[in-house]
């Protein structure tokens, strides 16, 4: 959860924290990576909805649903969305591993609702299919953070630089940011 992030960078239980969820606003956090990412609607490419566009939301959510579990952060965006339109969205089967859903969908008439880039793969060899909902868009947010206080290690500047070519710019305004706001000596 959310509370526990910021408790484990806070009290120095985690060292950094790579999350796919909303944007997270703290000054306590220094952001390496933040990327947005597109959370869609799903199905296997043999699914009828997929040669349709503007499909109607309440269409959608009428069909079988397979879903990460309920409190898991897209997911609980997507809960929230509905709800704010007095809709909701009943799942047949909540389970928290994105690749068992991928899996569950292909060939299947189930729905799913997952960032893009998880479905990708299967998307390029013509087993899944992103859905062309009515008037819907959602966005959740790649993050990795780390407490503005926290020493950067060798071992956390190696993972920063393994990170995808978007990360440049966030890792050298950490390094501004490190050597202005906390005293400490930046890593070379």
């Amino acid at each position: 959860s959310e509370m526990c992030i910021e408790t484990g960078l806070t009290n120095g239980t985690l060292d950094l924290v790579y999350i796919l969820d909303q944007q997270i606003h703290d000054e306590r956090f220094i952001k390496v990576l933040e990327t947005p990412e597109e959370a869609v609607f799903t199905a296997s490419s043999s699914n009828p909805f997929t040669s349709r566009q503007q499909i109607p939301l309440d269409e959608i959510l009428s069909h079988p649903f397979i879903l990460t579990e309920r409190n898991a952060s897209y997911r609980l965006m997507l809960d929230r969305y509905l709800a704010a339109r007095e809709q909701a969205i009943r799942p047949y089967l909540s389970i928290g591993n994105t690749e068992f859903i991928i899996r569950q969908l292909i060939g299947s008439s189930s729905l799913s609702f997952l960032p893009s880039f998880t479905i990708a793969p299967e998307e390029k060899k013509g087993l899944l299919c992103a859905l062309d909902v009515e008037q819907f868009h959602m966005q959740v947010w790649r993050q990795v953070l780390h407490h503005k206080d926290k020493w950067v290690t060798r071992e956390m500047e190696a993972f920063f630089q393994l990170l995808d070519h978007s990360a440049t710019d966030a890792l050298s305004a950490h390094r501004a940011q490190t050597q202005k706001g906390t005293g400490q000596k930046p890593v070379p």
